[in-house]
């Protein structure tokens, strides 16, 4: 059971890396959508689309995810038209990495990871 990963990068120096995970390289900077997604699915769009720019970037994660597919971000604080979401029926999962410690709730694996990253 195997994956198709392509990543998305914003600099050149970042290709010797995706390449060496084995992952069709991106840059979310100035590819187009409709490019890439016709090239790597030819047109369907994408299962599942991981987002870690965030921002406006956002609406290019919708528009490459698939009809009924996945998008999740990490950087998701901002105000969003989510009208394509809707209209593309698009299962959206958001994570905000910091809640924990926000919430003075921290399980013992993460005090022990921050304590070791910290000193």
């Amino acid at each position: 059971m195997g994956a198709d990963v392509s990543a998305t990068i914003g600099r050149d120096e970042h290709v010797p890396l995706m390449n060496l995970l084995g992952a069709s390289v991106i840059n979310y900077k100035t590819d187009k959508v409709d490019d890439y997604v016709a090239k790597y699915t030819g047109g369907a769009g994408f299962d599942v689309v991981f987002d870690s720019v965030g921002g406006e970037n956002m609406l290019k994660s919708f528009e490459a995810a698939k009809l009924n597919g996945h998008v999740a971000s990490t950087v998701s604080l901002l105000s969003l038209d989510l009208s394509l979401v809707h209209m593309k029926g698009l299962s959206l999962h958001v994570v905000f990495m910091l809640i924990q410690m926000i919430h003075a709730y921290a399980n013992r694996s993460i005090k022990i990871f921050l304590k070791k990253s910290l000193s």
